[in-house]
């Protein structure tokens, strides 16, 4: 970017282009979705809050491997290329471009993508994926690690590359990586065809890897093991002869993108079980096995001035431990239905203080209050008013990330967890449905299964968790909602559900049971 102008990717890496051009080659340098002269925007997710692109489906990855395959499909129309002889190679973004698209199209002979590629322990232990931009990520629905991607790929001939010392891709993580996909070489008897280049220095495209790139194109595009090299990397061309627009063009797409990329889905009238069902395969496939044992523990049981307050703790999935409570009238022994209000980051806190308070125990190390709350005078005579007036139960729940399980830290700290989420083929509002399909069952060992019936209150985003989870419980016999989002485009985000559904479709699915406010 020079005086407000970016003269893009070509300008840049210009001396590459050059480089390989100099030495025998068809070079096409590829400007990026975010380094272009038209922008886009490559950090939704990490940077801009727009979760919406996880419902949508949509990742600037997907442009970026798009782009790759549409430059494949210019090249061809270019007399001067041997179309059978199609390598790719990139660093960083471009490294995991490399990966993609040799994966998606098998008009790539040869590969050689550089410091683009981190596994799941790299990106979501190591923290490697807080300093990557959403593009270097699928959506990943199949929740695959990186180098199962080279499935795709081989056994056409495929180069690693890094340096030893990476602050994105470290030296250990590009060595676990060569050692997974060798394995899978080794199943195609093609060991030979896939190389590990290693040298020093940091996050950077240096000379010793140039080279070697060079040198696996030459050996496995030309067949030539050891042709002369030109050796001098140099610019030819100033960054304004490269220069394509004069003024941007007012009706460019690249700029909003992931408004068009992916199509939405095309509404329909189906019921409860249908859309359950493609949702379970489409949108939920991360969630764990549905026999999955609640072990449930009973952890409080306390009366005061004729209320019972009972709280039990279960496991939603492995290490994810959450809390339910009841109250109920100690003189009434008759089973009614259960209402289970849903708490959200705004009410979680306040209601378990508000439980607290007014039953005089301590409900675990819940955070600190601040709010209006303390002013109510005593909180048992809200309680049983409700408990009095009310044909049910009153019950409540927090999802995982609300209440007792909330996590620490600031914005920032908390994007990082939901991006983590995403990369292993999740969403967190997602695991809030499943969250709240064991709170319901949950209900039912606590009210011997069939005797009870459920009904969900919510509100907001969490109204629509509520939506999805009553799709799945079908004891679920009413829903009372409010302030819900018209659509998941306003939130909440699952992994590419506007490609399935949204809000009205799913409120429609299941009829008379939901009320909207």
């Amino acid at each position: 970017m020079t005086n407000g102008i970016s003269y893009a990717n070509k300008a840049g890496y210009q001396e590459d282009g050059a480089w390989f051009a100099r030495n025998g080659y068809v070079c096409l340098v590829l400007d990026t979705l975010l380094a272009g002269e038209i922008q886009g925007i490559h950090t939704g997710t990490r940077d801009r809050g727009m979760w919406w692109w996880n419902s949508r489906g949509y990742t600037p990855a997907g442009v970026e491997a798009w782009f790759g395959i549409r430059a494949l499909d210019y090249l061809c129309t270019r007399s001067e290329v041997d179309t059978n002889r199609f390598g790719i190679t990139g660093h960083s973004g471009g490294g995991a471009y490399s990966w993609a698209v040799t994966a998606l199209d098998d008009r790539i002979k040869a590969a050689a993508p550089l410091a683009g590629m981190a596994d799941a322990h790299s990106h979501i232990v190591e923290g490697a994926m807080d300093g990557h931009c959403d593009c270097s990520f699928p959506i990943n629905y199949h929740r695959w690690d990186f180098p199962q991607v080279a499935a795709l790929a081989a056994p056409r001939p495929l180069l690693i590359g890094g340096t030893d010392n990476d602050g994105l891709f470290n030296l250990e993580n590009t060595i676990r990586i060569h050692d997974k996909v060798r394995r899978i070489y080794k199943l195609h008897d093609a060991s030979n065809k896939l190389g590990l280049v290693l040298a020093p220095g940091p996050h950077n495209e240096v000379p010793e890897l140039q080279l070697a790139v060079l040198r696996w194109f030459n050996r496995h595009l030309k067949g030539e093991e050891k042709p002369p090299v030109e050796m001098v990397v140099k610019k030819f061309f100033t960054p304004e002869e490269l220069r394509v627009f004069n003024e941007l063009p007012v009706d460019a797409i690249n700029t909003n993108i992931a408004e068009t990329f992916i199509p939405l889905a095309k509404l329909e009238k189906r019921s409860a079980t249908e859309l359950a069902a493609v949702l379970r395969e489409k949108v939920f496939g991360g969630w764990p096995a549905e026999d999955l044992p609640l072990e449930p523990k009973q952890i409080l049981a306390v009366e005061r001035d004729g209320l019972r307050l009972t709280a039990w703790d279960f496991m939603s999935q492995q290490g994810v431990p959450l809390r339910l409570y009841l109250v109920e009238d100690a003189a009434n022994k008759t089973e009614r239905p259960v209402r289970l209000q849903l708490l959200d980051e705004k009410t979680g806190s306040m209601w378990l203080h508000h439980l607290r308070s007014g039953f005089g125990v301590p409900l675990a190390d819940e955070p600190a209050i601040t709010s209006h709350i303390a002013n109510i005078v005593s909180p048992l005579i809200g309680l049983k008013a409700v408990v009095k007036s009310s044909n049910a139960t009153p019950a409540w729940f927090a999802p995982r990330g609300v209440g007792l399980t909330a996590w620490s830290g600031d914005e920032k700290a908390r994007t990082k967890i939901r991006r983590r989420f995403m990369l292993l083929g999740q969403t967190l509002d997602g695991m809030r449905v499943w969250d709240i399909r064991r709170a319901v069952q949950m209900i039912h060992f606590v009210r011997d299964a069939d005797v009870a019936k459920v009904e969900l209150q919510a509100t907001g985003q969490m109204g629509v968790n509520a939506l999805y989870a009553a799709l799945f419980e079908p004891s679920v016999r009413r829903l009372e909602l409010s302030n819900l989002p018209k659509s998941h485009g306003e939130g909440p985000d699952y992994l590419g559900v506007l490609r399935v559904t949204d809000v009205p479709e799913v409120i429609e699915s299941l009829g008379s049971k939901v009320s909207v406010r």
